[in-house]
């Protein structure tokens, strides 16, 4: 059990943490659905070396929905990470658009991935930046780098940790609205708690238990 509110019978607490998660995985599925699916098929294919640039280049085509999107995904080795840009063509569309760079360390322990839009305007809309070690223990933030955008800042991160009692946390923050929610749980047991003054009216942990009910924190 943990800090925060009374407890009742309802299910208030957890609904609106999973609500707030389950609009957030859905806008990244799908707004993230033609350059991760692009990304992860590159490794079905053969690199080539291209030695004026001194770099490896995987070209393939990978379906995503009713479309086919050719892409061209260029890996260059540095001293300590590897440099990453994706070339995306749309057949009937739209050709060469950097859809993201990026680096990864060596050892694949950390990353970043900076998103542009579309291939209209270009601009860049999401900063990507991931953590995993070999424990298990990762995390992954998502944050709004539209410039000039409203939400420019604004971020959700996603994590899980070594604490046994809430081994996962979700973090929302909405910019123009200058509020943060904050959810924990265990990936087990399914109990947990969320934080959020706007919708709470107050700055305490909200909990649920392994029966999904709301609970007292204590």
């Amino acid at each position: 059990k943990f800090e925060g509110a009374a407890a009742d019978t309802t299910k208030t607490n957890l609904i609106f943490a999973g609500t707030n998660v389950l609009v957030w995985n859905f806008l990244l599925t799908v707004g993230l659905a033609v350059p991760v699916a692009s990304f992860y098929e590159s490794f079905n294919h053969p690199a080539e070396w291209n030695k004026k640039e001194r770099e490896w280049v995987w070209s393939y085509s990978v379906p995503v929905g009713a479309d086919t999107y050719n892409a061209e995904l260029h890996g260059k080795v540095n001293a300590d990470n590897i440099g990453w840009s994706m070339y995306i063509s749309k057949n009937g569309g739209y050709s060469d658009f950097l859809w993201y760079t990026g680096t990864s360390k060596k050892d694949n322990t950390s990353g970043q991935w900076i998103l542009n839009d579309n291939h209209i305007s270009a601009k860049p809309l999401l900063q990507i930046d991931w953590h995993k070690n070999a424990i298990g223990t990762c995390d992954v933030k998502y944050m709004n780098v539209v410039p000039g955008g409203i939400e420019n800042g604004g971020y959700i991160n996603y994590g899980i940790v070594s604490d046994p009692m809430l081994d996962a946390f979700y973090d929302v923050y909405n910019k123009s609205k200058n509020n943060l929610t904050n959810i924990k749980w265990n990936r087990s047991s399914k109990a947990g708690k969320v934080k959020d003054l706007l919708y709470f009216k107050d700055s305490l942990w909200h909990c649920w238990s392994t029966t999904l009910v709301n609970d007292s924190c204590q």
